[in-house]
Order: C-alpha cells, then sequence, then structure tokens
C-alpha cells in the first residue's frame, strides 16, 4: 500500500511541475485566516484574490468539482479561524453547513466564487464585531457553546459546569461577572432569539416552538416571549414573516 502510494504521489509531483502548477506558501495561506480572525476587513480581499489565484492543484478532473472542492478546504480553514476569533463553535459551524450547502447546488465557476465572498463576509462580519466585546474566558466560552447546543432540550447547570470543568458555583458567579447576566436569563434570552428566527422564517405553529424550546408550557413561552421582545409570538409571527414572505 505504501508503495502504491508512494508512487501516485510522485505522479502528482511531476503532472504539477510539468504543467507548471503549483501552491501557495503556507505565509500566504495563513494571512487571510489571520486577517479573518482578527475582524480586519483586509481579509475581504485578501481571501478573495487567494481564492481566485493560479496557485493551486487539481483537485478534479471537472473543472466545477474542482472549485466545490476548493471552497469546503476554504469554508473549513475559516470557520476554524472564525473561532479561533471569539465565534460560537456553534455558529460557526452552522455558517460553514450552509455556504458548503449553497456552494453545492452552484452551476457555475462565478457562482462559487461569488458564495464564497459572502461565506467570507459572514465570517468577518461575526469576529469584526468581536474586536469591541470583553474577551470571555475558556469557562464561560464553554458555557455559551453548551447552551447553544441544547437550547431544544433541559439544561441543567451541574451538566454545563461538568463541561466547563470547573464547579457550578464558581460556573455561575464569573458568568455573571463576564456576561452581566445570570446563565438562566442567557438561556431563556438565546431561547427566545431562537424562537424569533423560527417565528420569522418558518411556519411553525406557537406550540410547537414552544415545545422544541422545552418550555413549561405554551402560556410560560408567550409570558417569556413577550417580556423579551415586547410583542407575543402570534403578533411578531404576524409581523415579521409575512414581511419575509412578500
Amino acid at each position: 500500500m505504501k508503495t502504491t502510494i508512494d508512487q501516485a504521489l510522485q505522479e502528482t509531483f511531476f503532472t504539477n511541475r510539468e504543467n507548471d502548477i503549483h501552491h501557495s506558501t503556507y505565509d500566504e495561506e495563513m494571512l487571510q485566516y489571520t486577517l479573518l480572525k482578527n475582524g480586519d476587513r483586509r481579509a475581504i480581499k485578501e481571501c478573495r484574490k487567494m481564492f481566485r489565484s493560479a496557485l493551486e492543484g487539481i483537485l478534479s478532473k471537472d473543472p466545477l468539482r474542482h472549485w466545490k472542492y476548493m471552497f469546503v478546504a476554504s469554508t473549513t480553514l475559516c470557520c476554524r479561524f472564525a473561532m479561533d476569533g471569539g465565534v460560537e463553535s456553534e455558529t460557526a459551524y452552522n455558517i460553514s453547513d450552509l455556504y458548503i450547502q449553497r456552494c453545492d447546488t452552484a452551476s457555475s465557476k462565478e457562482e462559487i466564487f461569488q458564495i464564497h465572498d459572502e461565506m467570507v463576509k459572514a465570517y468577518l462580519e461575526r469576529t469584526s464585531s468581536l474586536q469591541n466585546e470583553n474577551i470571555f474566558s475558556r469557562p464561560v466560552l464553554r458555557t455559551i457553546d453548551y447552551v447553544d447546543r441544547h437550547l431544544h432540550s433541559t439544561i441543567r447547570l451541574n451538566d454545563i459546569a461538568e463541561e466547563a470543568d470547573v464547579t457550578p458555583n464558581y460556573l455561575s458567579a464569573l458568568f455573571a461577572k463576564e456576561m452581566k447576566m445570570t446563565i438562566s436569563r442567557y438561556i431563556r434570552k438565546r431561547r427566545i432569539e431562537a424562537s424569533e428566527a423560527l417565528l420569522q422564517y418558518y411556519d411553525y405553529s406557537i406550540t410547537e416552538i414552544a415545545e422544541y424550546f422545552d418550555f413549561s408550557s405554551v402560556s410560560h413561552f408567550i409570558k417569556i416571549f413577550k417580556e423579551e421582545t415586547g410583542m407575543t409570538p402570534a403578533v411578531y409571527k404576524q409581523t415579521k414573516f409575512r414581511r419575509w414572505k412578500d
């Protein structure tokens, strides 16, 4: 097996040399992702230049598939560096999933280029906004990630503390200090924000949403939603969903 792999690798080296195909340097590759991680808007220009550059190998004999493979590789790295820049992991992964799915249905190289620009901007929007915010400790970041992954189920402080590898009392105090709110308040806030998205973009019923996000009852969900947004879920759905549909 090793001989076969080595032979194939040497053939790839030979083919690339014969066709004057070479790759970007490590420093060139890292510049674009470092800019993205730091929320530097120069990342847009640098990522566009590197992605469209002729300095890459051939990943497929099918030109369109080649660019789709390139897109997946680029998006994967953007996702990792965005998380290094402070973007919540669940948000970063969902952005990656969304744009890779869009790329999968693209029918031209130009369309892939456009989707790539949008993907980079989506990550940059989040990393740049973080530059003006507090830098949170690892236990707090783990808490944020845990909550976002478990919005649809019962969330217990002991389980979060175990995930964050600290005691529950320490985590509660640390979270309140850095986030300026309690963990339970944050959970409530994130569930309502997620509920807003479902009401605006999907035709789920209020009962389905209340059950999905583990509210004790529909009436409790309506009460909390109104406290957070100033309107009932029904009014929110009527105004936001219809506006989006138009």
